[in-house]
Formats: C-alpha cells, structure tokens, sequence
C-alpha cells in the first residue's frame, strides 16, 4: 500500500479510511514557515539582532516564556543584588478537617513546575493525532494524560509532590493533599486557531465528562451551527475555575529545542529551591550556558527560514486563492519583496545591518539550495547548462527553469520515494 499525499485530515473525528490519511503534523508544518522559532505561539516582541543588549532581552523573553513567567513575575538575573524570588503561590482548598485546623496549603511555582517536569518526560504533547476524548466546559478536547499527585503537609512542613497510582488517590489522610493534573490538547499539532497544550490541575469533575468519537462528531456540528448565534466564550474552559494556573507545555517536535526548553525549566525550577551562594553561583553559570545555546539555535532557526513565494505576505479578504501546482517563485533576503512578518518576527526598530543575527550571505541558504536542486533537475534533463550570476549577494534567475516542473508533481513523487527525473537513478 502506497502511502497517502495530498488527500489528508487534521482530526480522526472526520470521514477518513485509515488513521495514516491525518495528517496530524500539518499546523506544525504550516507554522515552522511563517514562525521564527519552532516554539508554537511564540514571538518576539522587537525584532532579533545580535547586540548584546537585544540579545540579552531576547533571552530574558524567551525564558520567560518557556517557564510561563508573566509580567507579575518578571525574570531577574541570578547574580542580582536584590534577594532571589521564590516564585508565585496558590492556596489550595483543603478538607474540612484540615481547614478546623487553620491548616494552610500554599501550591507553590516549584511544586507546579515539579509537577508538569515529572509529565513532561513521556513526550506526550510533542507528536500526536487530535481524537477528541472528552469535553470541557462545552469545548472538545484531547486528555493526553492524567496525573495523581500526593502532597505532605504539616503544620512545620511542606514537601514536594509525587507521583502516586490512580488506586491511591482516593485514600490519603489528613496531611496529604492530592493534586490531579491533566495535560489537554484543544486541537492538532501546533494550531493556532486554539488554545495551546497545557496542564491543568484539579478541574472540577462535573466541568470535564468523556466523550465518544460519535458524540463529538455531533458536538463539532452543534457547535458549527450554533457559533453565530450565541456566544462561546461563556462556555469555553476557563483557567480561573481551578485553584492552580494551568502550565502550558511547549513541546515542540524538533528534538533540540525541545531539550533546550526542557533544561530552561528545570533551571528554573533550580533556582526556585536555591538557598545558598554556592548554588547560586552555579545556577549563574548554567544559565549562561543555556543562554549561549539559545543563541545558536536562534542562528539556526534565523538562517533555515525558507523564502515565502512572493505575494504570500500581503494577502486580504480580496487576495485570491495561489495555484498550488504553480512553480516556486520567491524573493531572499535584501530584496523590497522579502517579508518577515512582524506578528511572527517581532516589530521592526531602527538599527544597523550589522547587528542582524545572520548575516546577508547565510540567508541565501535556502535560496541558493531550492536553485541548486532545479539547477540540477534540468542537468539531469540533458536541457544544458546554467549560468550563475557572478555579482555578490545575487541568486539565479526566478525565470522557470523547466516549465514541465510542477510543484504537485515533484513532491508527490519525492514523497513516495521515487526519482524525480526518469531514467536517473539518483
């Protein structure tokens, strides 16, 4: 059985045959072109340079965001005069037992983060096909996972969570908390028409029922033809109902960023937990190491951001639909034509040239690598020669090299595994 191309879904809850027609990575896809960073829903505030105060603000940013800090949590550097903060608390409702006892249980930043660390090493959100299991609060959704948590709790102490069997979370005693926490997906990979993956602890039970397949096939249709007659933020799941902010997950599927947000936030969950100078001093020198590697992947995404075809920047409600089987017409960097959009690029501030992250020639990377590979279609053609431009910064002709070369063919070949060009055999 070959497999599928074009023909594809984004959810299981659509007519399809098999589960290998969803295309399940297709948001992800779309994303990583427009986005200037594998992270989903993150974008810089300004425009990235390479001066070492940009550079510094772009990392406080980007850390922040990965540990879900908001503007009342605002990010200070560990070799600070002023004392390191212990990050937010929530108080947690507790028994009635507990509460005669004036006990207080105070969730701390550490504890969440404790929490959703432990989650995150099965990888849960990073790659998986949207199929509706449940609905909250009226909105479909996906459990990826749900987690029970004990926590001690004494009148002089307070540890930190683990993780217990769902057999056990019904009993516990007096000084034990139990903490439920849900990792939920609202759409596929990387949509950003819904909420992102996040971690939510200790929804009410009567706000969250599972759902099957067949009833939410009919709860997506209700939905659709009730959206314009009523108003649907009243009943989509609201974050303030539970006594802990959820966590969003930032899973992205590249590897390398993945481990890069993951050891930002075990660092901050380090440095939540630090009481002398000596960690501190270590915490400093780890985060300058983690600085240091987000600025070559920040090199990295800047420079492998393929050209968009032109004419795909400007587009209104007039802006009619692209040919899709047309040929791949673009612009590179330096040119009036070549667009990075401020909402996925940050906007734009007054500077020098010299101080962008990569440099002119690097962002004829992609360029030069999409001409070298028509270039070479065309040799393997027998269609003769190309001639390459001898001036700096240039790329080849936009003029179609092959016009028999179309863009549904060519990757629907490539995607099945066969040679482009018959009778070659590379």
């Amino acid at each position: 059985m070959q497999p599928s191309w074009l023909p594809h879904a984004e959810v299981m809850i659509n007519n399809t045959k098999k589960g290998s027609e969803v295309d399940k990575l297709y948001h992800q896809q779309y994303s990583s072109i427009y986005s200037c960073s594998p992270l989903y829903g993150f974008a810089p505030k300004v425009r990235w340079k390479a001066d070492e105060a940009s550079t510094h603000s772009a990392w406080k940013e980007f850390y922040s965001f990965c540990c879900n800090m908001d503007a009342d949590q605002p990010y200070l550097p560990l070799d600070a005069d002023q004392p390191l903060s212990q990050g937010k608390q929530w108080r947690l409702s507790t028994s009635k037992k507990a509460a005669a006892q004036d006990q207080v249980v105070e969730i701390t930043e550490k504890n969440r983060l404790h929490m959703v660390l432990l989650m995150r090493e099965r990888r849960l959100a990073q790659d998986f096909v949207y199929l509706p299991t449940h609905i909250f609060n009226g909105e479909l959704c996906l459990v990826l996972q749900k987690c029970y948590f004990r926590l001690e709790v004494t009148e002089s102490y307070q540890g930190t969570p683990y993780e217990i069997p769902r057999e056990e979370a019904a009993s516990r005693s007096a000084d034990q908390v139990t903490i439920v926490a849900q990792e939920i997906a609202f759409g596929p990979v990387a949509d950003a028409s819904v909420r992102p993956v996040s971690v939510w602890f200790n929804i009410n039970p009567e706000d969250i029922s599972p759902c099957t397949r067949q009833q939410a096939r009919r709860h997506k249709r209700s939905r659709h033809r009730l959206r314009a007659k009523r108003n649907d933020e009243k009943n989509k799941p609201d974050e303030k109902s539970c006594p802990i902010p959820l966590f969003t997950s930032h899973q992205p599927i590249d590897g390398i960023a993945f481990n890069l947000i993951t050891d930002i936030q075990t660092h901050r969950y380090h440095a939540l937990e630090c009481r002398d100078e000596d960690t501190l001093t270590l915490l400093a020198l780890e985060e300058e190491k983690l600085r240091k590697r987000f600025e070559g992947q920040r090199r990295f995404w800047m420079t492998w951001t393929w050209p968009k075809k032109v004419g795909s920047s400007q587009v209104s409600n007039n802006t009619e639909v692209p040919d899709i089987d047309g040929t791949y017409n673009f612009v590179t960097y330096g040119d009036p034509g070549y667009g990075e959009d401020s909402i996925f690029f940050g906007r734009d501030r007054k500077s020098s040239d010299d101080l962008q992250v990569v440099s002119k020639q690097a962002k004829l990377a992609t360029g030069f690598i999409w001409k070298s590979y028509i270039m070479n279609l065309q040799l393997l053609s027998g269609q003769g020669a190309i001639s390459v431009p001898k001036e700096a910064y240039q790329m080849p002709t936009h003029d179609p090299l092959l016009p028999s070369v179309r863009r549904m063919t060519t990757l629907r070949t490539l995607s099945l595994g066969f040679s482009v060009s018959s009778g070659s055999s590379r």
